[in-house]
């Protein structure tokens, strides 16, 4: 993780625990973060993408939140859980792009400290759209 030491990120949820499958339409999940800091948590950030590395431009796919200020619910004095949405567009994920994705969080206390973490975890996305086959000989 980088920023500040002081925030931790608890737990993150995304699509209920579920794979990820895209399809044809657009795929919108939820994601839920629940994160602690000394002042609280004033916002967080999801994004999901696949490649090597989300800060240096080295991915090929990425579905990010559809809005830019997360639903925060303060648990207690110092813990916050976070809901956002995702979007996904099945134009951003291609069937190359299946397989392990990764999670970038970034985390704003209510101090204006910050702290990220990518990736944070792992989420396994797929492709619902069937492939042609090729007719059979008879």
């Amino acid at each position: 993780m980088r920023g500040s030491s002081d925030i931790k990120i608890l737990n993150a949820t995304i699509n209920g625990g579920k794979d990820i499958v895209i399809g044809t339409t657009t795929k919108t999940m939820s994601a839920t973060v629940t994160s602690s800091a000394p002042s609280n948590i004033k916002n967080v950030s999801l994004v999901l993408f696949h490649g090597t590395h989300l800060n240096t431009d080295d991915f090929d796919g990425v579905l990010n939140p559809t809005t830019n200020q997360a639903d925060c619910q303060e648990v207690n004095d110092v813990t916050s859980t976070c809901k956002l949405t995702i979007s996904g567009n099945p134009t951003l994920l291609k069937n190359a792009t299946a397989g392990t994705g990764k999670v970038y969080i970034s985390v704003i206390a209510k101090d204006g400290s910050w702290s990220d973490a990518v990736p944070y975890s792992s989420v396994r996305i797929s492709s619902s759209a069937k492939r042609a086959r090729p007719p059979t000989p008879r």
